[in-house]
């Protein structure tokens, strides 16, 4: 089962296919079978944003890193695991960056469930700023509805 991301806006979103930088990186429209997600949002214009497909890719822990302070662990395997690393934070920064161009009139609304979890109430709300996407380690909190500041 994978984690959805919904992004709702006061102004339309725009609809992202091929990213050349940023390839996995997509958003959507909300479909009929996603459409009892909008009753939680108060913002008109609602987006899925996705990374290969789905919103569990937007994730990335600092323990990702631990095998390159492994030194009996080959260089190649390190190599990757700094690449996915990477990776995953570049995602991050590109959520955070449809995000930012999502509140600027006004503040947006970000919420994460699991697939089929559409017409499931949030299971809590938090008023966050853009700086909540980042720092050394990311994650979505299923069933939460954050209210993001410009």
């Amino acid at each position: 089962m994978c984690l959805l991301i919904f992004v709702a806006s006061d102004t339309p979103l725009p609809i992202v296919e091929d990213d050349p930088d940023l390839p996995l990186f997509s958003t959507r429209l909300v479909d009929e079978e996603t459409q009892p997600i909008t009753r939680w949002f108060s913002k008109p214009h609602i987006m899925e944003l996705t990374y290969g497909g789905c919103g569990c890719g937007f994730y990335y822990s600092e323990s990702d890193l631990d095998p390159l302070s492994q030194g009996d662990v080959p260089d190649d395997v390190k190599a990757n695991a700094k690449r996915v690393y990477e990776e995953s934070v570049a995602m991050v920064n590109r959520l955070a960056a449809y995000i930012a161009d999502a509140s600027k009139s006004s503040f947006a609304e970000v919420y994460c469930c699991w697939d089929g979890d559409w017409e499931v109430e949030p299971e809590s709300r938090q008023a966050v700023g853009l700086d909540y996407f980042g720092g050394p380690s990311f994650h979505f909190e299923e069933g939460q509805l954050l209210t993001v500041s410009p």
